[in-house]
């Protein structure tokens, strides 16, 4: 059995980086890959450009290196991630990687809690090989999970996972001009056979409903699936959460890497979704609010185990942060600390955890202090505060106000109002963002009027105020919200947005049971006269598509049928779920959750 410096598991985004990076710290390093080409969904998935930011640091220099070649290259490796493909192989090799394709690991070696090496296969022999430090780059953390880590995936409510894409491969012009049509086509569970090959043949279908006029020559389906979510490790200490940003100093413990965007969730069924998120995105309108989001180096050292280091988006951080932290730049640095510190450790006969964090933070290329835009973001003074929530923008003034301005301050501000007012209604909105109930009767208001007004401090994806009032009187489980939401539900459905009226009032139905025990039959009624319907349908568009809706309502009936299960209230929810035609997905989701 050979011995390696380090071995990478997977050459992906991540581990292509983690790889070239061990090698020039002058590891001996073994790449197992079991595909067949380098850069994972950045090259073979199409997914050649980056969200909002560009790379930093060692994954920059070798984007520079990569597009400064373009120029030279034949129209027919012109190709975006097909060159790139080349390119990272090359550097590889000449780095002194060795690479073996068509190698599929399957397990670790170890003694005690002490990773030393990988179990694989590759041409239908099975091998092994040893290592001071194994890197885990594999899509769906395979070795992190033989390992014994402890894992996590998907929110809080139902455990699933953000959508995915079933990329199809597209020419605008001719075969130089190559790019993803990156567009959602529901939700997957990688990890479950046959649902995850049913669904996936399923979506091929979302394509299909698009205007494909445009496009000349070629139209393929992408080599890997874009998913953007599975398990997650639970690191070594204290995981790094969404609400250490939104909510706390936003420092990150030894940063390995910063990343610049908003929370892209392409959750198009927010009202199922942590209440954090649904405060930021629902409540404050802002998902379009770009935030730099630090990375701890903790977030790459998987706990009860030594050894082994995860570098890819099974990173060790909550469901919510990993809106912002699944991009390609950072899946660049995630490999690249990995991959520093790993050879060093070696070098030094250590565990990787052990290794000084200046002895590679350089050698990362991190911005300069960047949380100080997200500090001078939240340093409004009250003053101003106040003159946004009575603006079009409120958005910032009203997530700053959460955390900086006393309660009896906004109450003030909301009394002095004219009723209907900017300032009366967002003002309203601030208050039970604090979780403060004095703005209820403003809430009411706009719920009843269906209030068509929407802030224009987020690129997009501003709600209209009449069910972000419904969802802000579930979040506090007001008494009155269950009979507005029967009056949408069941007698007045609005004409515009009906699916975010239905889904927040669903949403705060069950809410409102929760808090209210002496509620809960009343409540019960109302979501069985709706989820127990298998005609009752609820749809919502696909993000990226132009029209292409995708029902939600079994996720809706799972909500429903989790709630009544906690009241001890029987129900023939499931029943109508599987009525109803589900996905092998949603039928897949309903068994895991109990509810059939």
């Amino acid at each position: 059995m050979k011995h390696y410096d380090v071995i990478v598991a997977g050459f992906g985004t991540a581990g292509t980086i983690a790889a070239i990076a061990a090698a020039r710290e002058g590891a001996s390093v073994l790449v197992l890959e079991r595909g067949h080409y380098a850069g994972g969904v950045h090259t073979g998935g199409g997914v050649a450009s980056y969200y909002i930011q560009r790379p930093i640091g060692f994954m920059k220099e070798l984007d520079d290196l990569i597009h400064g070649k373009k120029e030279h290259a034949l129209d027919s490796l012109y190709v975006p991630g097909e060159l790139n493909k080349q390119e990272l192989e090359r550097i590889a090799l000449e780095t002194g990687v060795e690479l073996r394709y068509g190698a599929a690991v399957y397990d670790v070696l170890r003694e005690g809690d002490r990773i030393t090496g990988v179990r694989f296969v590759q041409e239908g022999t099975q091998e092994e090989a040893s290592a001071h430090t194994v890197i885990d780059a594999t899509a769906d953390a395979i070795l992190c999970q033989r390992a014994g880590v402890p894992m996590e995936s998907g929110r809080e409510t139902d455990r699933t996972s953000m959508p995915f894409t079933n990329i199809m491969l597209k020419c605008y012009n001719d075969i130089s001009d190559l790019a993803a049509m990156n567009f959602d086509a529901g939700r997957i569970d990688q990890y479950r056979e046959p649902e995850y090959s049913k669904t996936q043949m399923q979506t091929h279908l979302v394509h299909q409903h698009e205007d494909w006029s445009q496009f000349r020559d070629v139209i393929v389906p992408g080599d890997l699936v874009g998913v953007r979510e599975g398990l997650r490790i639970i690191p070594k200490g204290k995981p790094f959460t969404l609400d250490d940003v939104l909510d706390g100093s936003g420092d990150a413990e030894e940063p390995i890497g910063f990343v610049w965007s908003n929370l892209d969730t392409h959750a198009n069924d927010m009202p199922l979704e942590d209440e954090l998120i649904q405060d930021w995105m629902i409540g404050a309108s802002m998902w379009g609010i770009q935030l730099w989001f630090p990375v701890p180096r903790n977030a790459i050292h998987p706990r009860g185990v030594r050894g082994l280091l995860a570098a890819g988006r099974h990173l060790g951080v909550g469901h919510n942060l990993n809106y912002a932290q699944r991009m390609n730049p950072l899946m660049g640095m995630l490999g690249a600390a990995a991959g520093y510190s790993a050879a060093i450790a070696a070098r030094k006969g250590v565990d990787a955890d052990a290794v000084p964090y200046a002895d590679f933070v350089e050698k990362l290329g991190l911005p300069e202090d960047p949380l100080a835009y997200n500090r001078k973001l939240w340093s409004i003074p009250e003053d101003e505060i106040r003159a946004k929530l009575d603006s079009d923008e409120p958005g910032i003034a009203m997530w700053t106000a959460r955390r900086k301005v006393p309660a009896a301050t906004l109450k003030s501000w909301y009394d002095e109002a004219e009723p209907g007012s900017r300032l009366r209604r967002h003002t309203a909105m601030a208050l039970a963002l604090k979780g403060d109930a004095s703005g209820c009767g403003e809430l009411r208001a706009m719920v009843r009027e269906r209030d068509e007004y929407a802030p224009k401090h987020s690129r997009k994806y501003n709600h209209s105020r009449g069910y972000v009032a419904l969802y802000f009187l579930g979040k506090l489980a007001d008494p009155g919200c269950v009979e507005l939401a029967a009056d949408l539900l069941k007698k007045n459905a609005p004409a515009s947005h009906p699916y975010e009226y239905a889904s927040n009032a669903i949403a705060a139905v069950i809410k409102a049971g929760d808090r209210h025990a002496e509620m809960r039959q009343a409540c019960a009624e109302l979501l069985r006269s709706v989820l127990e319907d298998p005609a009752w349908r609820l749809r919502s568009r696909l993000k990226g598509t132009v029209d292409t809706m995708k029902r939600m309502d079994a996720l809706f009936r799972c909500a429903g049928a989790l709630a009544l299960r906690r009241w001890g209230i029987p129900n023939r929810i499931g029943e109508a779920l599987i009525a109803s035609g589900p996905d092998p997905f949603e039928e897949d989701l309903a068994h895991k959750l109990g509810c059939i």
